[in-house]
């Protein structure tokens, strides 16, 4: 998701919280439980928290024939991911493929911080909002925290949707290109694929790694329905590596 979505998204939910501001004792506490549902069904479909997968990497050709030995020098510069070189063989290469967890204290944050607000409100009940004035700190806090669950929220369903990748994914190499700068640790890209039919996918991706002179990157796809896939650098809370076998 792009930063231009996220915005919005907090702008809807910003008016959302202070359109029900009567309701703000119930949507308060309820946002914060399925942020927290959200976190948990991620660890229920897909449990494990790390995993290395042996894979064979298809032999990486050009679109096009290489007419001299510069040409095939600069082809095989540009052949980077994870920020360096893959071998370059006219055979298929053993590889290995690692994934992790990546941001866990986010992810530990969001689930303590969450639960904790949850009951200290669903305690405190409406006189917390109810009986404040409007013009006070004490109401506009309220309401900012509330907005907070409402963007931890966002980003639990986005824990979800990778978990949901990992549980039935296909791994395959594709490329990446229209690499669009949105701050110094932020780019969206477009990435493009071949899934096992040899069809092409592939789609638009925020950059969350610090390699944006890729020219390749891993891409995890759903097997049942390869419109749904995330290129490696897309995860926010997953580490995607891949590595030559020992």
């Amino acid at each position: 998701m792009n930063p231009a979505k996220i915005l919005l998204i907090g702008a809807l939910a910003l008016v959302a919280l202070f359109t029900f501001e009567a309701y703000g004792p119930v949507l308060f506490p309820a946002i914060s439980i399925a942020t927290i549902g959200c976190i948990l069904a991620g660890f229920m479909l897909f449990p494990r928290l790390e995993v290395k997968v042996p894979l064979v990497l298809n032999p990486l050709a050009p679109d096009e024939p290489i007419e001299d030995e510069q040409q095939a020098r600069d082809y095989e510069r540009s052949m980077t991911l994870n920020g360096s070189a893959l071998p370059i063989s006219s055979f298929p290469k053993r590889m290995a493929l690692s994934i992790t967890i990546k941001n866990k204290s986010i992810l530990i944050g969001m689930l303590v911080g969450s639960a904790v607000y949850a009951v200290l409100l669903l305690r405190a009940g409406s006189s917390l909002i109810h009986f404040a004035d409007p013009d006070s700190g004490l109401f506009y806090g309220e309401f900012a925290v509330g907005y907070l669950t409402a963007l931890m929220l966002l980003l639990a369903t986005k824990w979800l949707k990778e978990r949901r990748i990992l549980r039935r994914a296909n791994v395959t190499i594709g490329t990446r290109s229209n690499v669009s700068v949105w701050g110094p640790r932020l780019r969206s890209i477009r990435y493009q694929f071949r899934d096992a039919d040899g069809g092409y996918r592939g789609g638009y991706s925020t950059d969350f790694e610090r390699h944006p002179q890729d020219r390749l990157t891993i891409v995890l796809y759903d097997s049942i329905n390869p419109d749904r896939s995330k290129p490696g650098c897309g995860f926010f809370f997953h580490r995607i590596e891949m590595s030559s076998a020992v």
